[in-house]
């Protein structure tokens, strides 16, 4: 083959069909802040309502020609706002005692509302003044304001569906020691306003805990989570408007591997350690610790590292409660 000719075909596939990058995840942080409320309609059944707030960081490093004409090896992709809510219920269909179950098993259903948001703007892309564009004598071609486009599909805040969730959980108990196990299902029943829907996820829990002193309470689990793949395409990015090296062209590269959808999906299988502590009765202060020991990806992803939560339980016995003031607490004063 001519020498020019296979140049050219290289440049053609690497440059234009996805062989090479603009710019490529380099970490990604995360931070996320939640409230749930739950109420205990009955012994057997309880509803929770869980509403979030995240933040997301993504270091993203440029390549050799987008660093030579920026002057700058790389940027910081930013988004925070609300997450999706969920409405969660969970009803007790077995027992081994109806007062004070050692043994039970129950099942979950809820609905994941669409209350984050699928337009967050890639806002801190440096290619951002469009009354002064760059213009790319390569390709014949004014770069696009890339800050007026959209944040690839892992910098959403949401899915954008209304989306069902099932599971099933089992509880066991012989004090001082407590294990059981959660299996959840998310669906993604169709695509959001954009084209595009995350994939289905299953979760699986396993833990076990010990109550070393009457107030602390020690907890080790397994934790493996399965996500689909991402179906469909951002609108945008299919018409060639976004997430493309050249704009407005469908054959282009994606600019960065965040914006391929071949790049979603996989497995991560965890254990997470942490320690409860009540420092006053029906009060938890609980901190836990997670490290992944296996991962599986779909395509170009970055790893998982560790995971880091802090949370703080608060229970208000109502009348009908064997916590209430007004009754026998029980031989668990602290509520363990």
């Amino acid at each position: 083959m001519d020498p020019n000719v296979m140049a050219l075909n290289n440049r053609i596939k690497g440059e234009l069909t996805g062989r090479k990058y603009m710019a490529a995840p380099q970490r990604m942080y995360m931070n996320m802040y939640d409230i749930s409320v739950g109420y205990s309609f009955s012994d057997r059944f309880a509803g929770m309502v869980m509403t979030m707030y995240q933040e997301k960081y993504m270091k993203m490093k440029f390549n050799y020609m987008m660093r030579n004409m920026l002057g700058r090896s790389h940027y910081t992709m930013k988004t925070s706002g609300m997450s999706d809510t969920m409405l969660m219920g969970k009803y007790r269909v077995l027992e081994d005692d109806s007062l004070a179950p050692t043994n039970q098993v129950s099942i979950i259903a809820g609905l994941s509302l669409p209350t984050g948001s699928i337009d967050e703007k890639n806002k801190n892309h440096p290619l951002g003044n469009p009354t002064a564009p760059l213009v790319l004598t390569d390709f014949n071609n004014t770069v696009p304001d890339r800050r007026s486009e959209p944040m690839p599909y892992s910098m959403q805040l949401g899915s954008g569906t209304f989306d069902p969730i099932v599971g099933l959980a089992y509880q066991g108990s012989a004090s001082p020691y407590w294990w059981g196990a959660t299996l959840m299902y998310t669906g993604r029943a169709y695509r959001n306003k954009h084209n595009y829907s995350p994939g289905d996820s299953y979760r699986l829990d396993v833990y076990f805990m010990y109550q070393l002193f009457s107030n602390i309470v020690a907890h080790i689990q397994w934790n493996s989570q399965w996500q689909g793949a991402l179906r469909g395409e951002h609108e945008e990015a299919f018409r060639g408007d976004a997430g493309r090296a050249i704009d407005d062209n469908i054959f282009s590269e994606y600019m960065s591997p965040a914006w391929d959808p071949d790049n979603y999906g996989g497995e991560i299988h965890s254990i997470t350690a942490g320690i409860q502590w009540q420092p006053i009765p029906l009060h938890v202060l609980e901190l836990s610790v997670g490290v992944p020991v296996a991962q599986r990806f779909k395509g170009i992803q970055m790893p998982r590292e560790y995971t880091v939560e802090l949370a703080y339980y608060v229970e208000v016995p109502t009348s009908g409660s064997v916590r209430h003031t007004d009754r026998n607490s029980g031989p668990d004063p602290l509520g363990f």
